[in-house]
């Protein structure tokens, strides 16, 4: 006789160990900025089961919106390297609505090996000074074809603070030799500072 409890548990839904972040680290950004790489990350897996991703759900838990964010996109990282680079794919442009940027009907495939995507941000020129972004994908803000929804159990935060500045720059020169010869190799040493 086949011994059976007749019992199985199914779970649906991803968890936030199953996805990556990767960065990158925050810095200062100025008015009128553009294809700037704000939250790299992977998604989830369905194990070893194909699977789509549809929706995707983000928020800034800084201070920009709109008035300071002209644009958000979502890349293909083609090469995994956490920046935009010439090889990498747009996605799609994210809709902004009541505090969240969405993108629908995605239908981007997803293997035992995740794509490695970037959240781009183009900054308006008449940014508001000292706005902050840090992205987040909030809870089950991935919805896949599957139903591995997620994350289910806490949001994948960014790692990196980027804040929009309007300073001007000071740059200082180390000391140099009072001559040099035809030929001479000169090490410069720059400071660079907001003001």
């Amino acid at each position: 006789l086949p011994l059976s409890g007749g019992g199985h548990l199914i779970v649906d839904g991803s968890t936030r160990r199953q996805y990556g972040v990767f960065g990158p680290a925050g810095r200062s950004l100025a008015p009128g900025d553009t294809g700037i790489a704000v939250l790299a990350f992977s998604n989830a897996t369905n194990g070893d089961q194909p699977d789509w991703l549809n929706d995707l759900l983000v928020q800034n838990l800084g201070t920009a919106d709109t008035s300071s964010i002209s644009e958000l996109s979502l890349w293909h990282d083609v090469n995994s390297d956490n920046q935009l680079n010439v090889g990498d794919t747009t996605l799609a442009i994210l809709t902004y609505t009541a505090g969240t940027w969405s993108c629908y009907d995605l239908a981007l495939p997803v293997s035992n090996i995740p794509p490695h995507l970037l959240f781009v941000v183009d900054i308006a020129a008449s940014a508001i000074p000292n706005a902050t972004i840090r992205l987040a994908v909030p809870e089950n803000g991935c919805d896949y074809g599957s139903a591995n929804d997620g994350p289910i159990d806490s949001s994948l935060v960014a790692p990196g603070l980027f804040t929009v500045s309007t300073s001007g720059l000071k740059i200082s020169l180390g000391s140099m030799e009072e001559s040099y010869t035809v030929g001479q190799t000169i090490d410069l040493a720059l400071s660079i500072t907001n003001l």
